[in-house]
């Protein structure tokens, strides 16, 4: 059976000078199975499918939660083996942990399923190819993902092409979120520097820490994260306690601005945000990150309508 493939998947990549995008003709299956890797597995009925293809499924009877694979048929050029360009394919950010495979050989993963969930919603996957992998003709991208949650897939259009292309493209994109963040919390500094020296109001310290806290935020929503923390959990809890005290230190800034009185309710909201804070730190599964992300923007109705 001879499958036609759309567009991107399953065309002729002459040059790798620059990169290419797959966004077209990859064929989608929902379920596990170890052969679904090798190159030569027929999947000519597989559903086709256009990248990006993330979030929930828009039919509520589809179960995403479990395993599914994706897969793409590209073709190289005959004197692929005589080239000596180093490859590698960014896929952007995938739900919720991934192995992906280059004809038939594992090239890399994220996250793990067993012994316990280890999930990464953030992190950028970029895998390098093996030249040796390279092979005349027919190759195949297999990506196998696991969602532990209703939202799954790849939220991202892939992209191969040079690997030092690539990495900098990829470096590029996110200098100014990164040079931000660091801004912020240089900012900060200054600002708690003037005012232990010269201020007494109050609203000068709020505003330090909303800036520290602001870059510290910036930072982890970067893939500068990675450079802080090994643990993705551990990270991704802290980015969320980092969101709740925003809105915290600039009511307060605001408070002690305008020289406004605290009430009781400004009392019961920190509070309530301290206990969400604490089950933030316990809360190690992405449907619970999802559940406090949920409350956390419940909550955040209240200091905009203060």
């Amino acid at each position: 059976v001879t499958q036609s493939y759309a567009d991107d998947c399953n065309r002729l990549i002459s040059s790798f000078d620059e990169p290419t995008s797959l966004k077209s003709g990859w064929v989608f299956l929902k379920g596990d199975n170890p052969e679904w890797k090798n190159p030569d597995m027929e999947d000519s009925g597989w559903t086709k499918k256009t990248l990006p293809d993330s979030g929930k499924d828009p039919n509520p009877d589809i179960l995403v939660t479990g395993y599914h694979w994706y897969r793409c048929h590209l073709i190289l050029p005959d004197n692929i083996k005589e080239t000596s360009i180093s490859l590698a394919i960014n896929f952007g950010k995938i739900r919720d942990v991934d192995e992906v495979y280059f004809n038939g050989t594992k090239i890399g993963s994220t996250g793990k399923v067993s012994p316990s969930l280890q999930a990464d919603l953030e992190k950028d996957r970029i895998y390098s190819i093996s030249a040796r992998l390279l092979e005349p003709g027919k190759n195949v991208i297999a990506i196998r993902i696991y969602s532990s949650t209703d939202s799954y897939g790849i939220s991202s259009v892939p992209v191969i092409g040079n690997e030092f292309t690539i990495f900098l493209r990829n470096t590029r994109k996110e200098i100014f979120n990164i040079i931000s963040g660091f801004v912020f919390i240089a900012m900060g500094l200054f600002f708690i520097l003037g005012s232990l020296v010269k201020s007494t109001n109050k609203s000068n310290l709020y505003f330090s820490f909303f800036s520290i806290v602001l870059g510290l935020y910036t930072l982890m929503r970067t893939q500068f994260r990675y450079r802080i923390f090994d643990d993705f959990s551990l990270s991704f809890r802290i980015e969320l306690i980092l969101l709740m005290f925003l809105p915290i230190l600039f009511i307060n800034f605001i408070m002690y601005f305008v020289n406004h009185e605290r009430k009781l309710h400004n009392w019961i909201y920190e509070l309530v945000m301290v206990g969400l804070m604490v089950f933030t730190w316990f809360a190690k599964t992405p449907t619970k990150w999802e559940l406090i992300i949920r409350i956390n923007g419940y909550l955040l109705v209240y200091p905009l309508l203060r």
